[in-house]
């Protein structure tokens, strides 16, 4: 079965579906678009009894880039703010609520918002070139969806929260933010080859153990945790200084590199 959607696509296979971002040309950078098929993809897996596995993947060289810069009307208000950051939280919260397990299969650049999407997948298998990490750090942003405390240990978690540096796929693998890394091209064989692992338990028996794995999890705190970074996402973006607000107008209109070279030109007017 295939379903069709304008900027992702959604493949029925015998034990598992596959949904892949699909704006190859543009790193698969999400739109609220495609935040929006992602989310009625997760759907229709949901209410398929058929699908036991589902797998989230990116076209081309990269799994994302993470949001969209281009340009668009600028928020104002908490209201306009939280609808945006709204998107991918959606997403995040959806994986995490399916009683299916979702892979991530990642290759290339899997950054900033992507990122916290596979953060909220139950598996990652990446290939050897993939990197992972929060850039917009940089440009006064903040992780909205703050699951990386339970994933990694305080020292990595605040390196890349502090920095916005990114990692490669080694660094994440040491870090536990994957759990298999393969060649490229060995990339979907082994994707395959968990999800038919997974499929062949008994019925239920998935959705049972994600469930208890992640009601630990929440009564740790992990719930309030992601609340609160949302809420704070909303309150950074609101609060931006005037340099800050200068930075967003760059990178909308310029993008990720028009916005680094801004920054470098500032550092050197500074030291």
């Amino acid at each position: 079965m295939n379903q069709e959607y304008e900027q992702i696509r959604y493949t029925r296979g015998r034990w598992w579906a596959t949904i892949t971002l699909h704006r190859p040309d543009k790193l698969n950078a999400i739109t609220p678009r495609m935040a929006a098929e992602v989310q009625s993809a997760l759907a229709v897996a949901a209410r398929d009894s058929g699908v036991r596995v589902l797998v989230l993947k990116g076209s081309g060289r990269a799994f994302s880039a993470g949001f969209d810069l281009s340009p668009r009307p600028p928020a104002s208000t908490s209201r306009e703010w939280r609808s945006r950051f709204e998107h991918v939280s959606a997403i995040c919260r959806a994986i995490w609520d399916l009683d299916k397990p979702v892979l991530a299969q990642v290759q290339g650049a899997c950054l900033g918002a992507a990122f916290d999407i596979t953060m909220a997948c139950d598996l990652v298998i990446c290939a050897e070139d993939a990197s992972f990490g929060e850039p917009e750090i940089r440009f006064g942003g903040t992780c909205q969806y703050l699951v990386l405390p339970w994933q990694v240990g305080m020292k990595t978690a605040k390196y890349l929260l502090l920095t916005g540096d990114t990692i490669d796929a080694r660094q994440a693998l040491a870090a536990q933010l994957v759990n298999q890394i393969v060649p490229l091209a060995q990339l979907e064989s082994a994707v395959n080859a968990l999800c038919r692992k997974l499929a062949m338990h008994p019925d239920g028996t998935l959705a049972l153990n994600k469930r208890a794995l992640n009601r630990a999890y929440e009564l740790m705190g992990l719930a309030e945790t992601v609340a609160a970074s949302e809420d704070r996402a909303v309150l950074a973006a609101l609060g931006h200084s005037e340099e800050a607000a200068r930075l967003t107008d760059v990178l909308s209109r310029g993008g990720l590199k028009a916005g680094l070279a801004w920054l470098e030109a500032r550092l050197n007017q500074e030291s």
